[in-house]
């Protein structure tokens, strides 16, 4: 795979999930799982991309209203927020790119 950064892998996000290469594509992880949530995180970020995760719906309902995401991969099942839910209102923000 080729990417921006030559033959090196991207820089892995810290702890926190906040991107530490600018530059780099985001993915917000949604998940009230947090083994499930590490696993995705790492797979993401190894995969190329500056990943933030939330805890639930709600969260990551909040955090795409912050910053946008590339890309969202979420559980269907959350308390708070459903997964359904939130692809709903994301996609339905009228002056914001499909994600």
């Amino acid at each position: 795979m080729s990417c921006e950064h030559g033959n090196q892998p991207p820089e892995a996000p810290p702890a926190g999930g906040v991107p530490a290469s600018a530059g780099l594509p985001t993915a917000l992880v949604v998940d009230d799982d947090p083994v499930i949530a590490a696993t995705l995180k790492a797979v993401v970020a190894k995969a190329g991309y500056a990943v933030r995760v939330a805890r639930d719906g709600s969260e990551a309902w909040q955090a795409v209203q912050e910053a946008p995401a590339s890309v969202v991969i979420s559980d269907w099942y959350m308390p708070a927020l459903a997964g359904l839910e939130l692809c709903q209102r994301i996609r339905a923000r009228p002056d914001e790119a499909y994600v």
